[in-house]
């Protein structure tokens, strides 16, 4: 039994990985409108599951303290600090789950090095830039900086007191991290391709928090003195003291300010976190160019989820709101989760038939009526196909055929109409494809009935763990080509289950290597499973909630 365990875990966390790398989504749940919003629960911590940080898919892992927040786009997890159950860490988020970057779940330190051995205590923010990753590690009074090559080292040491939000900008062509110098009451900024160390004084005067720049007015916006807002003229000239202009913008008695800071997509509001006569908003306060006048602020939309520890902008659509446990995305009316199907090619003359094929399985191993998890299963079985065919240049056909050609390659697991056949019994669920050019149909369907399907396999194993899952059957392959919509199930017509069971891991692992990593990828797909702190070695391959 003990050994059936730990392979059970072990399949299970290589799963999360796999999922965290792939982006992949799980079950959203709670999803909320309020107004012309939505709100939805893209993470949520598991509150009984640790008593401190812990590593897992959605609704495992568990987020204790989040602090600060990065994102750069859809191509990119969002990175953030945990600061609680004794740990100081660097996290990815996505909606599958939470994973560390760097530091320890249950202790602080200051230590340098590689990723399993650094230490950090109470970071507050962290920022990526290009393939590295700052971090303001408030505790020791240094920034930290995750290199592309997994090494933590200090940026700044000895230079700020208790840094407490750093932000990328580009200033006059020039890379600069702007860095809130809390304890010594300024601001700072380095340009960090030209040296490790921290160059010059921006402003003083006030002990700032979260930044906001914006690029179409060069003005910096800053929390001061943790409850007012101010801006910097990044165009000013320095005084004598060496502090660029700045002056408040807001008026402290209609504030109401309690955390974060985030400049819209327009750069013409600031949005945070209030709490007006106790009650919990977030808030807007409209911009100008103008010093004169000092700014009330008006309700967005009341907040039902705890306290907002940061908000993080997506898009002119979308931005995320995280609190001390979970992530959730704001999204606008504009939003639009689903992309158009790509439109099919036209073949050009002489190019190559494509001939088709069939991949059916009992419908009673798939989740069936739950169409954001269906969505999912179809990315990974066309990954598995991807696989099979070796190559990404097939095109899966889903209904009305002729209309949805979905290219091999594509994720889809955002998606929410795509329709695959059915046999007339509902019991048997048909894919089709178009092979890859000048493969006949005989060695198309050839590699797929001799395909593992891995990947699909592994997603169901995984879900079936979850209890509202576990009466899904295995993963059973269908024998049947042009008959499929007119034959009933029976074991008889199932494949071969068992082949997964006979994939060991150098099997695994050429099927990755070949079909979706690389031989680079492989290694760091490994080194995941083996050590979590590796995973920021696919800092830059891992997407974030699409």
């Amino acid at each position: 039994m003990g050994g059936r365990t730990e392979s059970r875990e072990a399949l299970a966390a290589l799963v999360a990985a796999l999922l965290l790398l792939l982006g992949f989504v799980s079950p959203v749940i709670g999803d909320q409108t309020v107004g012309t919003k939505v709100i939805v629960n893209l993470f949520n911590s598991c509150i009984n599951c640790s008593s401190g940080q812990a590593d897992g898919i959605n609704g495992t892992g568990r987020l204790f303290k989040a602090m600060g927040g990065f994102f750069k786009d859809k191509s990119f997890p969002l990175l953030l600090c945990d600061v609680g159950g004794g740990g100081s860490t660097v996290r990815l988020v996505n909606k599958t789950g939470i994973y560390t970057v760097a530091g320890n779940l249950a202790k602080r330190g200051d230590e340098v090095g590689s990723l399993e051995v650094a230490r950090f205590n109470h970071p507050t923010s962290v920022v990526g830039v290009n393939n590295d990753i700052y971090v303001a590690d408030r505790d020791n009074d240094c920034m930290k900086r995750i290199d592309a090559d997994g090494m933590v080292t200090k940026f700044a040491a000895n230079e700020v007191d208790k840094p407490s939000s750093i932000i990328y900008h580009e200033q006059d062509g020039a890379p600069v991290l702007f860095i809130s110098d809390t304890g010594n009451s300024r601001i700072m900024y380095s340009q960090i391709s030209v040296s490790n160390n921290v160059t010059a004084k921006l402003v003083g005067g006030f002990q700032p928090g979260v930044m906001q720049i914006s690029k179409k007015r060069n003005f910096m916006y800053v929390v001061k003195e943790t409850s007012w807002i101010a801006a910097v003229d990044l165009n000013s000239l320095s005084d004598s003291d060496g502090n660029k202009k700045s002056w408040d913008i807001a008026n402290m008695s209609c504030l109401d300010y309690v955390d974060a800071l985030m400049l819209t997509e327009d750069e013409n509001e600031l949005y945070y976190y209030g709490e007006p006569n106790g009650e919990s908003h977030i808030m807007s306060l409209e911009l100008n160019s103008s010093e004169t006048g000092l700014l009330c602020p008006k309700k967005v939309m009341e907040w039902m989820h705890g306290p907002i520890v940061s908000l993080v902008k997506v898009n002119g659509c979308e931005y995320y709101a995280i609190t001390e446990t979970a992530v959730y995305a704001v999204r606008e009316k504009c939003y639009s989760p689903t992309p158009l199907p790509p439109v099919t090619p036209t073949p050009t003359p002489g190019s190559p038939p494509r001939s088709t094929a069939v991949a059916a399985f009992r419908a009673s191993s798939f989740p069936m009526g739950n169409d954001r998890l269906m969505h999912a299963l179809y990315s990974w079985i066309m990954k598995d196909v991807e696989v099979a065919f070796r190559t990404e240049d097939f095109y899966a056909v889903f209904l009305p055929p002729g209309e949805i050609n979905v290219p091999g390659g594509t994720n889809v697991s955002t998606w929410t109409n795509l329709t695959a056949m059915m046999n007339l019994e509902n019991t048997i669920l048909i894919t089709n494809y178009r092979g890859p050019p000048g493969m006949s149909k005989g060695r198309a369907q050839k590699r797929l009935f001799s395909s593992p399907w891995t990947w699909t396999r592994m997603f169901l194993e995984e879900l079936s763990q979850q209890e509202q899952w576990s009466h899904l059957l295995p993963l059973c392959m269908v024998k049947c080509v042009d008959d499929c919509q007119h034959i009933t199930l029976a074991e008889s017509v199932c494949g071969d289950d068992a082949r997964l069971s006979r994939c060991d891991g150098v099997c695994l692992g050429g099927i990755v290597s070949s079909a979706l990593l690389g031989a680079v990828a492989i290694v760091l797909l490994f080194l995941m499973v083996v050590s979590p702190y590796n995973v920021k070695f696919a800092f830059v391959r891992l997407p974030a909630f699409e």
